[in-house]
């Protein structure tokens, strides 16, 4: 077990992770894994999904299960969540994590590559948010964490469309918590630097321990805390 997934205990719950089968998204499935959440992942890559089920679930006595679409399609997105609850009866944490940069100079960026980057980034995390919100709220009780980016609190060149949508997650989950947080839900961002979020084999010493325990462990070492024990600056978006 991962350092950090000791200090938690998801038992007896279930995580949805979009972008599920690499990357930041697969070392997050497994350290939930890790905790003793049953897991659903869903990308569009079948192959790739099944070989990130045997990795996540490995040596692990977890529930794990993959969904394979197309994120950028409404129905594929709405088909996820009602899949997700008849095969696992809830979902108590929700990662929306699926995402895509389609770097383009403005002059050069079509409506197709705007419209596809939005999607993808933004609006799936709403549609999959407001599709399971219901259920949560029922049993008030739920998590979901938005995967925005650097990208979204920083201009970079030729990525207006990814720029934007990462910032429009940072606003959706800051106004989204307000609004569900009587329920018992929380919704909280992360924005990575670049190559915490990119599908590098390299980047991940440790599945459970690449972005909780160094990255998160340098934010609260360096961040002071209030009463409830809480970041009192929320840096990168959280």
């Amino acid at each position: 077990m991962g350092a950090f997934a000791k200090q938690f205990d998801l038992s007896g719950k279930v995580a949805l992770v979009t972008g599920g089968s690499k990357g930041l998204g697969k070392s997050m499935a497994r350290t939930f894994a890790e905790a003793g959440a049953d897991i659903l992942i869903a990308s569009r890559n079948a192959d790739e999904l099944r070989s990130a089920v045997a990795d996540i679930s490995h040596g692990l006595d977890r529930r794990v299960e993959f969904l394979a679409g197309d994120m950028t399609v409404r129905e594929d997105v709405e088909g996820l969540a009602k899949a997700a609850l008849a095969a696992f009866g809830r979902v108590d944490v929700l990662v929306n994590n699926a995402g895509t940069s389609m770097p383009q100079a403005i002059e050069e960026l079509t409506d197709e590559t705007w419209d596809s980057v939005i999607q993808l980034n933004l609006t799936t995390a709403v549609a999959l948010s407001r599709a399971l919100i219901p259920e949560m709220k029922a049993r008030r009780w739920g998590r979901i964490i938005n995967i925005s980016s650097i990208f979204g609190t920083s201009g970079f060149e030729k990525r207006v469309s990814y720029s934007a949508a990462k910032a429009g997650l940072i606003g959706m989950t800051r106004s989204l918590a307000l609004d569900v947080g009587r329920f018992g839900i929380t919704v909280n961002c992360l924005a990575p630097p670049r190559r915490t979020t990119m599908p590098d084999a390299g980047v991940f010493a440790s599945s459970s321990d690449l972005l909780f325990s160094s990255h998160l462990g340098r934010l609260q070492a360096e961040t002071p805390l209030n009463p409830l024990s809480r970041f009192t600056e929320p840096p990168l978006g959280i």
